[in-house]
């Protein structure tokens, strides 16, 4: 007996979360902790040398010592610059001796600080050749999603002469190396790999911009039209069983109407004849 073939999709619906890591040279500062949770003032440097302040939260046991750390894919946010270390052996303390405070002592080169991550792009250029990329990243409980945004570039390279950026509203992954920041206080960044992944984003969209979606599910346009009838509809309340049988009582000694008589009762004759 041959079994009858099901239908099975040939496709598979995906939800992508946007993200935004950075990997590069972190120097942390002075710290505020609480409860093992400390916030450190940070800062890093750009392709172009130009240094960037904000902070770093972290949960550790002890205060973590100030000087040069490897970070590694670490969460970032822009607006307001902020990164999340969920761990402290997330990031690598870089010992003084090979940091690069003596000039004259042989030490680490230092990395360029590159920024890789999920993002919706929101702008491109007419020759397609830059875009800006929003999203949000996780940080903690505490702060929740924060927005990233950044400028991203194709080098005027005979390498990059044939790529360009694509259109509005695509979902894309890519990877950056940061330059430092234009005149609109947006991080700007070399693109060394850009990807697109989807290109239905309009939902995700306006909730970057903090515009609600409208619902086009029909399902749900049913569960809205019930909730605004039962609001508007109200709720007859029935009649009490005293007031009822006293508004009746209130008519017959008014004379408006007569007293109810019960309908007879049928009474069988016997049969008394043997």
């Amino acid at each position: 007996m041959t079994a009858t073939p099901r239908t099975v999709p040939t496709f598979r619906s995906a939800k992508w979360p946007t993200h935004l890591g950075i990997c590069g040279d972190l120097i942390l500062g002075a710290a505020q902790s609480q409860d093992c949770v400390h916030e450190i003032d940070t800062s890093f440097s750009s392709m172009g040398g130009e240094e960037h302040y904000g902070k770093l939260n972290i949960w550790s046991r002890e205060v973590l010592e100030q000087g040069l750390f490897l970070a590694t894919n670490i969460a970032m946010a822009t607006n307001p610059l902020r990164f999340s270390v969920s761990d402290a052996y997330n990031i690598r303390f870089v010992p003084e001796a090979i940091d690069g405070s003596d000039p004259d002592v042989a030490s680490l080169p230092p990395a360029l600080t590159s920024a890789n991550g999920i993002a919706v792009v929101v702008w491109v250029s007419e020759d397609r050749k830059a875009c800006v990329v929003m999203g949000f990243t996780w940080m903690n409980k505490t702060h929740m999603w924060l927005q990233f945004k950044m400028r991203l570039t194709f080098e005027a390279t005979i390498r990059w002469e044939p790529w360009t950026c694509p259109p509005v509203g695509t979902l894309v992954n890519f990877e950056a190396v940061i330059t430092g920041v234009d005149e609109e206080e947006t991080f700007t960044a070399n693109i060394r790999r850009l990807t697109s992944i989807d290109a239905n984003t309009k939902a995700l969209q306006q909730a970057l911009q903090g515009v609600s979606t409208p619902s086009a599910n029909r399902a749900a346009r049913l569960r809205q039209a019930r909730a605004a009838a039962r609001d508007t509809t109200p709720t007859p309340s029935p009649p009490s069983a005293a007031k009822a049988g006293g508004d009746a009582q209130d008519k017959v000694e008014d004379g408006e109407a007569g007293p109810s008589t019960p309908s007879p009762r049928k009474h069988r004759r016997l049969n008394t004849t043997a």
